[in-house]
This record gives C-alpha cells, sequence and structure tokens, in this order.
C-alpha cells in the first residue's frame, strides 16, 4: 500500500456518540501497522435507520434537521481537520455546509473554523507527507513512536 498511496477508513460507520468515540483509538491502532493514510467518514456515512438492514444503524432519523446530528457532525468534522484525509462522505442526508445553518449560527461557523484551520495546516500536512514518503513514518503516531521511555 506505501508504494500506491492507497487510503483507508474506518467503514461505513453509523452516527452516534459512541461510533465517534471510537474512531481515534482505531486510527491510532490501524497507523501502529505502518500504513500511513487513514481517515473516516466525517459525520458518519449512515445517518438513519434502517431495520430492514442490521448495519444501517444511524439515530438521526431528521439527518441534518435534527439539532443532535448537528452537533455530533461538527465534532466529527472537527476531528477529521486533523486526520491525513479530511472528507465528508455518506448516505441518507446531505453534508453540504449550508445544510447545517446559516453565516452566524452556532453549528455553520464551527464548522467554518475547522474547516479554515484545516487549510492552516497544509504546510504542516505536506511535510508528513514528505516523511511517509522518504523516511516510512505515519501521519498519526500514538505517543511512543515520538517519546520512548528512557
Amino acid at each position: 500500500q506505501h508504494r500506491y498511496g492507497t487510503i483507508s477508513w474506518s467503514g461505513d460507520i453509523s452516527a452516534s456518540w459512541d461510533t465517534l468515540k471510537k474512531q481515534i483509538p482505531a486510527g491510532l491502532n490501524y497507523c501502529v501497522t505502518g500504513e500511513p493514510y487513514w481517515t473516516l467518514d466525517v459525520g458518519a456515512f449512515f445517518v438513519k435507520r434502517d431495520k430492514k438492514l442490521w448495519f444501517w444503524d444511524g439515530l438521526y432519523e431528521k439527518g441534518c434537521d435534527d439539532l443532535g446530528y448537528r452537533e455530533l457532525y461538527v465534532r466529527f468534522l472537527e476531528l477529521g481537520a486533523f486526520l491525513p484525509v479530511f472528507r465528508s462522505h455518506g448516505t441518507d442526508t446531505p453534508r453540504e455546509i449550508w445544510n447545517f445553518g446559516k453565516p452566524g449560527e452556532i453549528f455553520y461557523d464551527a464548522m467554518v473554523r475547522f474547516i479554515r484551520l484545516r487549510y492552516c495546516f497544509l504546510p504542516y500536512i505536506y511535510s508528513l507527507a514528505a516523511g511517509v514518503s522518504l523516511r516510512n513514518g505515519t501521519m498519526m503516531r500514538m505517543l511512543p513512536f515520538d517519546f520512548v521511555p528512557t
């Protein structure tokens, strides 16, 4: 996978706070294997629930019209801004920023703030990507990667 620059993600996850909580250790554990590029579906892939399909298990039937989902989406986006690959992806509800409010509203403004922050990090991300290519590094690292006990 190193040769071809492939990207892995946590799979088609469902929208819940518990799922969000599990994403950081999942990504770090994946990157420990030496694979440098990992991400998640910002906002989760499945937002709503389909009782006929066991895996389609989101908790927000109103999608982005649900204030609870708006907050969860913003938290996913905040995490995603610090991942090697930043993407909003999924099914069953829109994910464009204008579906979460208008300028001046809390969810919209929080999303704008973290999207802009992501762009501020591009030189750092570019440097980490060079480290992946030139030194077999990884972009997400557990603390023991950089702080070896003495």
